[in-house]
Formats: structure tokens, C-alpha cells, sequence
């Protein structure tokens, strides 16, 4: 799990007691806004093996925590994740170190229940670049709910194209089905489109 802090925002939410509800409402809804904007660029950034199209597990299991006391997480929960943003062996540049620096080590694979060989990995991020691409329009964003002010967004609406439906920002599915684009809801509802049940 990549956490990005935001400078003076943890004095900011430990005061949001004083704020009203409405403001509250507001923060909580920048936040669900934010989370899966870096959850559909983390999925967008997950590397896909372009000869055999696997990876599709790893975007797959990258999924948005709800909110709770004023945070929230967007995580992978394939287990070999960490191995794909930082890479493996000589190649790897996690900062937590770990890193072998054989060229070949055995290892055993829980999926198959074989042991295989590995094989060092150039790193291949896709959680940092996502949480880092949404850094500054998150400030923004809940500096504006702190302020009482309604963010300015898009106003677009994610519509996906296969099911005529369409997703309001900070939805699950806002930017993140295979078929769709962006456009304002009256042109969603003028093309036949209906917004999504939840």
C-alpha cells in the first residue's frame, strides 16, 4: 500500500469536528472522489504482458477501501504486487531493501503449488504514479470542502458505452469501464444513457 500525505492536512482533519456536517459530508465525498481516481489510474498504470495479456489479475485485485475516520486506501491485494512496483533482485528498488543479488533464485509458487525459478524484474510502477497523479487535485479538492466550498470537478460523467449507463465522479466505476467516455449528464440522458443505481 503507497499513503500519500498532504502537508497540513492531518492538523486540518483532526479539527473536522468543528467543521458543520455539510462540510464533513462534502470531505467525505472529495475523498471517495480521489480514491477511485487513483484507483482507476492505478488499474490504467498495472503493466499488462503484452504478448500473453496477463496482468489482468493484478488490476483485477486493486481495490478502493471505504472511507473510515477520514481515510482511506486504494491497495492491490495480489500478494506479488510489491514485486511488480519495485522489481526483484539486482533490478529491484524497493526502499524497504530485501533485494537479492543473484541473477537466478528458486522460489515456491502458492498458486501452483510448484517451485520455480526467478528471475530478476525491472521495476514497473503503477500505484505511486497513480496516488502521485492525483496529488495536487486531491489537495484542491478537500481544501475547497475545508472552505465550505463545492469542488469544481469535470461535471462529466463516465458513460459506459456497453450497458448505457452512466457513473457520477467518485463513483466505483467513474473512468474505469473497458467501453465508455466522458460527457456532461444532458448529453448522456439526450443519447439514451440512465445514471447508475448506486
Amino acid at each position: 500500500m503507497i499513503k500519500v500525505e498532504v502537508k497540513g492536512m492531518k492538523k486540518a482533519l483532526s479539527d473536522i469536528d468543528r467543521y458543520s456536517k455539510q462540510v464533513q459530508q462534502r470531505v467525505i465525498h472529495e475523498l471517495n472522489t480521489t480514491k477511485q481516481k487513483v484507483r482507476n489510474d492505478a488499474i490504467r498504470f498495472a503493466p499488462v504482458n503484452k504478448r500473453t495479456g496477463e496482468g489482468g489479475q493484478l488490476r483485477r485485485l486493486i481495490v478502493a477501501e471505504p472511507v473510515k475516520n477520514y481515510e482511506t486506501a486504494v491497495v492491490s491485494r495480489a500478494k506479488y504486487s510489491i514485486f511488480v512496483e519495485y522489481g526483484t533482485g539486482y533490478l529491484g528498488q524497493n526502499p524497504a531493501g530485501g533485494h537479492t543479488t543473484k541473477k537466478r533464485w528458486v522460489y515456491f509458487d502458492e498458486l501452483s503449488g510448484e517451485f520455480r525459478i526467478g528471475r530478476p524484474q525491472r521495476p514497473q510502477p503503477f500505484m505511486f504514479p497513480a496516488a502521485e497523479a492525483n496529488r495536487e487535485d486531491h489537495k484542491r479538492r478537500i481544501i475547497a470542502a475545508l472552505q465550505g466550498k463545492t469542488s469544481a470537478g469535470s461535471g462529466k460523467v463516465w458513460v459506459n458505452t456497453g450497458s448505457k449507463i452512466y457513473h457520477s465522479e467518485g463513483s466505483q466505476h467513474y473512468g474505469s469501464t473497458q467501453e465508455g467516455r466522458y460527457m456532461t449528464v444532458d448529453e448522456a440522458q439526450k443519447l439514451g444513457f440512465r445514471a447508475a443505481s448506486r
